[in-house]
């Protein structure tokens, strides 16, 4: 009987791995995957950040070129008859992202939207209509936004509860990460004519880079909000659609949707208080929560967010700058001497 001899052919038997072996060897790989994950994560945050601040700087840019053809910035948003403002796809507009889309490379929408003023008619095509396609230059990568930027108000299947025959191809509403300085008044509490428009956007503005007496440096033009927020379906609203922040970042309107304000410090959210004692539904403390998570700037960004200043310059601002601060650099002709760097 012919037997397997190792040693006649040269070659020598290999040993078995053992377990202490193997328990090392998993430890390693352990050790490099804690090693490598954290350096792809910073990696990952480090191009989210920096996409972001393109994005600002774009839209900066759109608001210097409108400057430079009507000698001021757009408004936050008009809110007076049409015609004291002239005609509709020039002086009328329900959010200051509307007269810059020409700027943002988007000449044919802004076109749309002058063709059809009325509401329903700019959502035919659901996702691809004039207000449901979305606009990457106003996403943060970072931010918690529906995919793709669209959020679903209503649905396109009949037999959702979200069906809404006026919009039978559903209605999409593309969102937006970014706002405008609106300033330290709060923008619900009065009038739009009765406001002290001390930002550099508000209803019916028409700021000049002269009326920045700040200084261009000190004083936010756009920031961030973040719109990651578990706590929002405690606010109670009944609706489905509005039972999620991001339907509050449309980028079609003004005020609290596309407006920012100094009212709590960067990355406020609601307490966790609300979980258990939600407040009343239009109550006063209910509005101050509202108020102050909508209009506060923030992002998912590690540690602050991003603002871009009536200068053009992009700077990352630390979550621990204080109100006084972040109210001095939301004013452009307040007087403070107080200065972030």
């Amino acid at each position: 009987m012919c037997r397997f001899d190792p040693k006649r052919f040269g070659r020598k038997p290999r040993p078995a791995v053992t377990l202490i072996e193997s328990l090392l060897l998993l430890a390693v790989f352990i050790v490099l995957a804690g090693m490598l994950i954290p350096a792809i994560r910073k990696t990952r945050e480090a191009n989210e950040r920096s996409t972001c601040q393109h994005n600002l700087r774009r839209i900066a840019v759109a608001a210097f070129q409108f400057h430079d053809a009507q000698s001021r910035f757009p408004a936050g948003e008009t809110v007076l008859n049409r015609q004291e403002f002239g005609a509709w796809n020039e002086e009328y507009y329900s959010s200051w992202v509307m007269p810059l889309l020409p700027y943002l490379g988007e000449k044919e929408r802004a076109a749309g939207l002058a063709r059809y003023p009325d509401f329903p008619d700019r959502y035919r095509g659901g996702k691809s209509s004039l207000y449901g396609a979305p606009l990457s230059v106003l996403v943060c990568p970072s931010d918690a936004l529906p995919s793709g930027g669209v959020y679903e108000y209503h649905s396109a299947d009949p037999n959702s509860p979200r069906y809404n025959p006026s919009f039978p191809d559903g209605r999409f509403d593309a969102v937006s990460s970014y706002g405008a300085n609106w300033g330290t008044k709060i923008l619900d509490n009065m009038r739009p004519q009765e406001n002290d428009k001390d930002g550099m956007f508000h209803y019916n503005t028409r700021t000049r880079v002269a009326d920045v007496l700040d200084g261009v440096a000190n004083t936010i033009l756009f920031g961030e909000r973040s719109h990651e927020e578990p706590r929002w379906r405690y606010m109670g609203y009944t609706s489905a659609a509005q039972q999620n922040i991001a339907v509050f970042a449309r980028w079609y309107t003004g005020g609290v949707y596309t407006g920012r304000q100094p009212i709590e410090m960067i990355n406020f959210k609601l307490p966790g208080w609300v979980e258990t004692n939600p407040p009343e539904f239009h109550s006063l403390i209910w509005k101050d929560l509202q108020d102050k998570r909508l209009g506060s700037y923030g992002s998912e960004h590690p540690g602050g967010c991003n603002l871009v200043m009536a200068d053009g310059s992009v700077r990352f601002m630390s979550e621990s700058l204080t109100l006084t601060t972040l109210k001095a650099l939301s004013t452009k002709a307040g007087g403070e001497l107080l200065v972030a760097r």
